[in-house]
């Protein structure tokens, strides 16, 4: 096997007219590509320097990234009121429909395992799937423990309380899981959230004052930037994994703030690879920062499913902030934040987002307990899913792919020109389901297949999905063999 392309191609205009059939030949429709690459360009060069402080030079910028996305920056041009943004975006995914290049919302009939059915967009019968996009890293959602569980503490508790935690919310079970949770994390206590999206505003609103200086990496979660907003801390990005250029930002800008954060993702949802967390606590101990990591996909996936500290063998007390998310690993819904306890009780009744949403419903609740019970029974399940990963890579890398992944999440990317859109409609064909990220989320040349692995595929399910990715390859000129 042989790679033609090291997914560095040649120019969009080039590829525009090339005679190559695989090529995205056809002009967006509305908005026009002219606009959305203004408002590209627009997105990257904001919010780059802490608020009140003179703009830094473009090229100290951090780079954008699809987490820090939203499609209302593509779509809301200047003067057009709601009736004129919704009729755009209407026409812009009519096109697509009309095409059959859009496979969002494909409904999955029955639990999510690592095959599927799913009523198909495109027949409108029912189709059988290889699942590659699920989060569902330790195929929790189905398990038969898990499932049998939360069916008995349906009996016991029923399906809510209707309330939030501080008043009728809690019950005996929400208690035990913030205490088993944080035993499991090696941490005091553990507060519970609606989901993991206001798990992150909740943690970020109670604890980070608009006199606060925040550091993040530029790869960070859409619902970190959303924090960010609302706490209207200063804050100041840094490129990804770049601790140097962290220490410089540190120097020059942690006197700024009353007290200096440093925010990292744990495993990037994206790029599946590692926050280097040992540096990370040892820069933020030499300019007395606080730390916070986000470790929605490393919760469950390693360090023996506790996560990215223990995989570093880091002290979790070294960390001030573990939140994470049940939407994951766990195969359910629901975030939470581990941390030392007076934190927790502060956030308890400074936390907006947990005072005035509705606890978590005791099924959810009951689904967690179960969720960590098999982790500590089933520890094959952790080799499982890396030895999954590791057959995958290995198979790519005799295709002449390049991938690599430190995590459940392999990316490929997809040259720039290649048409994205009608290779995931190929994928879906043929009974593969994995999701596609394109532009504008992210840059034309950083379009990517986010491949996400389970610990239950087998080698025959990862062939599979190989030869799958070989022939569409082969097809669209990415590869050619010998």
């Amino acid at each position: 096997m042989n790679t033609l392309n090291k997914l560095s191609p040649g120019p969009m205009d080039r590829a525009r007219h090339s005679s190559n059939p695989s090529m995205d030949n056809t002009p967006l429709p509305l908005p026009r590509r002219d606009l959305l690459c203004k408002a590209v360009l627009h997105y990257v060069t904001t919010d780059a320097v802490p608020i009140g402080m003179k703009r830094q030079p473009l090229e100290e910028k951090a780079n954008s990234h699809l987490e820090n996305f939203s499609l209302k920056n593509f779509i809301n041009q200047k003067g057009m009121d709601l009736d004129e943004r919704t009729k755009a975006f209407k026409e812009f995914t009519s096109h697509l429909e009309g095409e059959g290049l859009i496979l969002y919302r494909r409904q999955v009939k029955g639990a999510t395992k690592r095959q599927v059915t799913i009523h198909d967009p495109l027949t409108g019968g029912e189709k059988e799937m290889l699942m590659f996009g699920s989060n569902n890293y330790l195929s929790l959602a189905a398990h038969p423990h898990v499932v049998n569980s939360v069916k008995n503490y349906i009996d016991q508790y029923g399906i809510g309380a209707g309330g939030p935690p501080l008043l009728n919310g809690t019950t005996e079970l929400h208690v035990q899981v913030e205490k088993k949770l944080a035993q499991f994390k090696g941490l005091d206590d553990t507060i519970l959230f609606s989901s993991g999206f206001l798990a992150q505003l909740g943690w970020m609103t109670a604890l980070i004052d608009k006199e606060d200086m925040v550091f993040f990496d530029e790869y960070s979660h859409a619902s970190f930037f959303e924090g960010l907003k609302l706490t209207k801390c200063k804050k100041l990005p840094f490129r990804h994994n770049d601790l140097e250029g962290l220490e410089k930002k540190l120097d020059k800008y942690k006197h700024t703030g009353k007290t200096c954060w440093i925010c990292v993702e744990g495993v990037y949802s994206m790029d599946g690879d590692l926050a280097p967390l040992n540096e990370v606590i040892e820069i933020a101990k030499r300019h007395n920062c606080r730390v916070a990591v986000d470790d929605a996909h490393g919760t469950g996936v390693i360090g023996e499913g506790k996560g990215t500290a223990h995989h570093f063998n880091i002290d979790p007390a070294d960390i001030d902030i573990h939140f994470g998310t049940f939407s994951k690993a766990f195969g359910t819904s629901g975030g939470f934040v581990c941390a030392k306890q007076d934190l927790i009780n502060y956030m308890r009744f400074m936390s907006r987002a947990h005072m005035f949403s509705a606890a978590l419903p005791a099924p959810v609740v009951a689904s967690v307990m179960a969720g960590l019970e098999v982790m500590e029974r089933e520890k094959e399940l952790f080799s499982n899913l890396s030895e999954s990963v590791e057959y995958l890579l290995k198979k790519l890398d005799e295709l002449g792919i390049a991938a690599e992944s430190e995590s459940a999440i392999i990316p490929i990317l997809i040259p720039e020109g290649v048409n994205i859109r009608k290779m995931a409609l190929e994928f879906h064909q043929q009974g593969i389901f994995v999701n596609s990220v394109e532009f504008p989320a992210v840059p034309l040349d950083k379009q990517r297949f986010r491949i996400s692995m389970m610990a239950t595929h087998t080698e025959e399910d990862i062939d599979q999905l190989v030869s799958v990715i070989k022939d569409l390859f082969i097809k669209y000129n990415i590869i050619t063999v010998q």
